[in-house]
């Protein structure tokens, strides 16, 4: 089982990647209630402050409960969160992991989450030895499938994959990145 005590903190020129925080309810609202930060996944914004704690407590949860890492991005100017990283989805041996990452419309296209990922993926094989990460994107997310390319991530194969609520359909593409 993988153990993240004390959790790792990981420092960028621009960011600090920390430990969730219940004290970080009113950045991530503004982040998840934001409609475009759901244009290529199967969540709905948040409608109020309550959905968002709830999301917090379920993510530092998981980091308790040893299933996941999720780091919050904080700009280390601004003192603001700005988006969020995750290692999850370990297969049953540890070896490999599934990223999951998004960031604030604000602060796309500026380069802090490949800043971020860069160092994340350099935790992931160092510290945890991971041999292989996978992350999943939408078909139509091209700054994401772009952003996993310069990364140095291929793209491994498709999965269709229904909304909850049947009335979408996502075309995702896998890409895999080798130790």
């Amino acid at each position: 089982m993988l153990r993240f005590d004390p959790f790792p903190v990981l420092e960028t020129d621009n960011l600090i990647l920390r430990k969730m925080s219940p004290d970080d309810k009113d950045d991530f609202f503004a982040i998840r209630s934001d409609e475009k930060m759901h244009l290529f996944t199967d969540t709905r914004p948040d409608q109020d402050v309550s959905q968002t704690e709830q999301y917090l407590n379920r993510m530092i949860s998981g980091v308790e409960e040893h299933r996941w890492i999720i780091w919050t991005l904080e700009h280390r100017e601004l003192h603001h969160v700005i988006g969020s990283i995750g290692i999850w989805n370990f297969n049953e041996a540890q070896t490999t992991a599934e990223l999951s990452y998004g960031i604030a419309p604000d602060f796309q296209g500026k380069g802090y989450m490949k800043e971020a990922l860069s160092r994340v993926i350099t935790f992931a094989v160092d510290e945890l030895r991971l041999d292989a990460l996978e992350a999943y994107t939408e078909r139509e997310n091209t700054p994401s499938r772009k952003l996993l390319e310069r990364l140095h991530f291929s793209e491994a194969g498709q999965v269709d994959d229904v909304s909850a609520d049947g009335t979408r359909v996502y075309h995702m593409f896998v890409y895999r990145l080798e130790r």
